[in-house]
């Protein structure tokens, strides 16, 4: 069996492990991923970059692997790319957005998602999305579909 330890910190072991399966044939198909789960379990884990431009360098080298992007959207503080691991698992790779694009109204970029077709799925703005009470409200764009729930309870 072998088995690789990966560490963001040199003051711990390990932040997580990946094990090698002897026998890969054996095992079945994984279901395919979705923000959606059909089952309890871990959705998907999030492994974000230090800044846009290391990021979009990520984004491009999956790509240029024919790493399939299975949703790409802005949150209301990061932009994303969700893909799965061979095994099924959720990956967000993600970059943080300045505080003060929604530090005003935290609630309302929480509960923003603008999804982007595939085919923009390496473009990105750095005209954010500004979330406060003297911000305008989201503009529809053609071909994104935007949505915000609100999470808090009444």
């Amino acid at each position: 069996m072998t088995m690789r330890f990966y560490r963001s910190n040199p003051s711990h072991h390990h932040d997580f492990a990946l094990v090698e399966v002897n026998d890969p044939g054996s095992i079945a198909e994984p279901d395919k991923w979705s923000m959606e789960p059909k089952r309890v379990g871990v959705n998907h884990i999030a492994i974000a970059y230090p800044d846009r431009e290391a990021w979009l360098r990520q984004l491009e080298h999956l790509k240029a692997n024919d790493v399939e992007f299975i949703v790409r959207g802005n949150h209301g503080m990061t932009h994303s790319a969700y893909i799965a691991d061979p095994d099924g698992y959720g990956i967000e790779v993600l970059y943080d957005l300045p505080e003060e694009v929604w530090s005003a109204d935290v609630d309302a970029a929480l509960n923003y998602f603008e999804y982007l077709p595939p085919e923009e799925a390496l473009e990105d703005t750095t005209d954010y999305q500004r979330f406060g009470p003297n911000e305008p409200e989201p503009v529809a764009v053609p071909g994104r579909v935007v949505t915000r729930e609100s999470r808090t309870p009444s």
